[in-house]
């Protein structure tokens, strides 16, 4: 064109320019711009316009900027160009600045102006802004135009405004797949499975078809759901679609089949992937890891770099959890090695993962240490400690945690409830639940189920069963975790009959039960007596329902029998269906000592050696059935035995809240004088009142005067002393205790509940046992 001397025209300029920007040539696109100078077209804004979206695309927003600033006249289309550049560039905040700044010149918008303003405004989550643009495409009628009403549907989406978003999509006049997509994602980013999975299928009915970015966001719907069969359809969905070889499908299928425990369609999808990625690593490896395949895990894991791919912070998260399930601690901080060296030590999904692993594996000091070296903490990284501390069993720290994290302005989630209601039950701290119960229905959170449970359980432990009853009585929504807390709720309180009314009524809603409910309906039916009641629901489970029995469930059939005296008949079961966990056995044994079975109780025992020797529980039941037969010098060689193979007794720990504070009494601390002097007053009084310490107990080779003084400052006992010395004549008295009641304690209880006419509510890790006017709620029966 030059060579036959036709002049260019701004439109010669403007095509060169598109040219440019589509095989990114800036070099080029320089020389073109000198020579649009050198011809006069510098100041022409059609071609200026091209410029500025050259080098924005180019990436250099300097060279657009000054363009800009040397046009005479600047368009709509000029503030436009620039305006999509700060967008491009994320630079969010100072593209809504620059769109003020146009309005402020009175440049009047477009649509595509406002899509993009609207876009920035979504990147920051500036819902003001974006509602003050959406009201001006209302005015100025451009809510036909598809772009920009989804970049509305898509602030609204992402900045949690789902029921704006809904108005929004409710009003367009045509939806095409982005639309769609839009409003599938919005819900589920907010958890609203069920919603998505309805918005797919409208979709369907409309005839629009899912692209890649549909059938992966579903298939994570269909994941979260545990919806087998809609993920299968949508499977072949995909494949009619052509999206065999997609890496973002793929990727979600391999994800969906894992999380739903179908790890061989997982594996398959996973080898017919020719370009894998990380992310397909990572997403086998997760499923292996969530579904207890740990040893698959971490060979995937060593595969995956074997193969050249770097693990990424989800991915090191994972191997963590492999670790953390198979027991691996060496393999777990030689992780944490790995995830140092490859400066993943800032990232908040393996820093969390790292405090529950250490938590978990009982070394709370490098869970603490990790958690300190945190360059900013959010609410998983305290929830992680906090449940830490609760599951290893230190529930006052997990309340100093919760206080520290809210006093740093940090709002718990559900999950960080549960747990700190887990401790509260754990330690019978029911005023602080209350207080905790306020606070959760403050924050919003009494309608989900999940705490809800936690509330149910706190309040049974805590041995509160009419408050229990009516946070299930107010829940709205109960699901079947709800229900199983509910009938736990009755098993812990011995009211056998309420747990049954509970799971028929259950029935009736159209529920069905899962295997935790059984063990639930079974221990209540143990705990109450309801022989009969207990073998027909053990048999319905397996002949109604198809569960294959648990060690739990076994156990409770065990305890039913052992409880009722058919001791034989227990013995007869766990042969029969040849139960070969401990549980069972240690059931046994506990009723070995409650009837006085020696002979069974010593068959017992072995079975429990062979499999455990190092628990001292076994031990300290035998010697009470041995003490309890008269056979001194047995029980004697039992307790040396223990010794020998080092078989430690955990410290008997019992607490006490009073005044919304937790005191907590440990066998062999030194107490106070005062609670001491109260202590052995109190024991005085029992003998007055008939009672006989039971010094057969304690089998050691010390004078009567010495087990008497260790009977009488036996955990509880000290708990209940201070009680009395700490609260008005009348009150009751609520106490927990990490270990079961020895028989001394809880004759003694019995007693002090007459002559203090006051209930005591104590709660061992056997049972749960209310003492009024001298009697107890167990039957004696611990």
């Amino acid at each position: 064109m030059k060579k036959t001397n036709i002049k260019p025209s701004s439109f010669t300029f403007v095509g060169l320019l598109n040219a440019c920007v589509a095989n990114r040539n800036l070099e080029v696109g320089r020389s073109v711009h000198e020579e649009i100078k050198e011809k006069g077209f510098a100041e022409d804004v059609l071609v200026g316009n091209s410029l500025i979206d050259m080098y924005m695309k180019c990436g250099f927003l300097n060279e657009a900027e000054k363009v800009f600033e040397g046009l005479p006249v600047q368009d709509v289309v000029s503030w436009t160009a620039l305006l999509a550049g700060y967008v491009e560039f994320d630079l969010s905040q100072e593209a809504l600045t620059f769109y003020h700044k146009m309005q402020s010149k009175a440049i009047s918008s477009n649509a595509v102006t406002m899509a993009l303003a609207m876009k920035a405004s979504r990147i920051v989550c500036d819902t003001d802004q974006g509602r003050i643009i959406h009201s001006e495409a209302v005015k100025k009628g451009y809510e036909g135009d598809l772009t920009l009403s989804n970049s509305i549907l898509s602030l609204y989406a992402k900045c949690s405004c789902v029921d704006d978003a809904h108005y929004v999509f409710d009003k367009l006049p045509d939806r095409d797949v982005v639309s769609w997509n839009t409003m599938i994602v919005a819900h589920t980013e907010h958890g609203n499975f069920q919603e998505a999975l309805e918005c797919y299928e409208q979709m369907q009915i409309a005839k629009i078809v899912p692209d890649s970015w549909t059938m992966s966001s579903m298939l994570k719907v269909c994941a979260s759901l545990g919806a087998l069969e809609q993920g299968k359809e949508l499977h072949n969905k995909s494949l009619q679609l052509g999206l065999a070889d997609n890496v973002s499908v793929v990727n979600s299928l391999i994800d969906f089949y894992g999380r739903c425990g179908w790890m061989p369609e997982s594996r398959m999808v996973f080898e017919k992937l020719v370009n894998k990625d990380v992310i397909s690593w990572t997403a086998l490896i997760a499923g292996y890891a969530e579904h207890g395949q740990v040893d698959e895990a971490l060979d995937n894991f060593m595969k995956m770099q074997e193969n050249g791919f770097a693990p990424n912070a989800v991915t090191y998260s994972c191997a963590l959890k492999a670790c953390c399930a198979s027991g691996v601690h060496d393999g777990a901080r030689t992780l944490h090695m790995d995830v140092v060296k490859m400066g993943l030590d800032s990232e908040e999904t393996v820093i969390n993962t790292l405090i529950n692993v250490y938590a978990t594996f009982g070394s709370l000091i490098d869970a603490e240490a990790v958690f300190e070296r945190m360059p900013a903490r959010c609410v998983v990284s305290w929830t992680a400690l906090i449940g830490g501390y609760v599951d290893c069993g230190y529930n006052i720290d997990a309340l100093k945690y919760f206080e520290k994290m809210q006093a740093g302005q940090i709002s718990p989630n559900f999950v960080t409830y549960a747990y700190i209601l887990k401790a509260c039950g754990s330690i019978g701290a029911v005023e602080k639940g209350r207080e905790f119960h306020l606070e959760i229905a403050w924050d919003g959170f009494e309608s989900d189920p999940s705490v809800g449970s936690a509330l149910i359980n706190m309040y049974a432990q805590c041995g509160s069963l009419s408050e229990a009853c009516e946070v299930f009585n107010d829940l709205l929504t109960r699901d079947i975790t709800v229900w199983s807390s509910m009938m736990k709720a009755y098993a812990l309180n011995h009211q056998g009959y309420d747990a049954v009314h509970c799971f028929k009524d259950m029935l009736q809603q159209g529920l069905k039960p899962d295997v935790v409910t059984f063990t639930c309906l079974l221990t209540a039916c143990s705990h109450a007596g309801l022989i009969q009641e207990g073998l027909e629901y053990f048999k319905l489970m397996r002949e109604k329902y198809g569960f294959a029995p648990t060690n739990e469930h076994y156990s409770c059939i065990v305890d039913l029998l052992g409880r009722s005296g058919e001791l034989l008949e227990a013995e007869k079961f766990i042969e029969t269906f040849t139960v070969t966990q401990e549980d069972a056995w240690a059931a046994l044994l506990t009723a070995c000592k409650t009837h006085g079975d020696v002979d069974l109780g010593m068959r017992c025992f072995e079975q429990l050696m062979q499999k455990d020797p190092e628990d001292a529980a076994w031990y300290t039941l035998m010697t009470d059935i041995l003490t309890g037969a008269g056979r001194w010098e047995d029980a004697l060689k039992i307790e040396t035995f223990r010794k020998h193979v080092e078989a430690k007794k955990m410290p008997a720990t019992a607490w006490i809240e009073i005044d919304r504070q937790v005191h907590r009494f440990m066998v062999g601390d030194e107490q106070n004088e005062d609670i001491l002097a109260a202590v052995r007053a109190l024991n005085l009084r029992l003998k007055d009142e008939g009672h006989v310490p039971n010094l057969n107990l304690d089998v050691r080779p010390v004078s009567d005067h010495k087990k008497e003084e260790a009977l009488c400052e036996h955990a509880e006992k000290l708990a209940i002393a201070f009680g009395l010395l700490n609260t008005p004549q009348g009150t009751s008295l609520r106490v927990s205790k990490n270990l079961r009641m020895c028989a001394d304690c809880h004759n003694a209880s019995k007693i002090i509940s007459r002559m203090e006419r006051r209930e005591i509510i104590l709660r061992d890790d056997c049972c749960m046992h209310h003492f009024i006017d001298g009697s107890c709620v167990c039957g004696d029966m611990f």
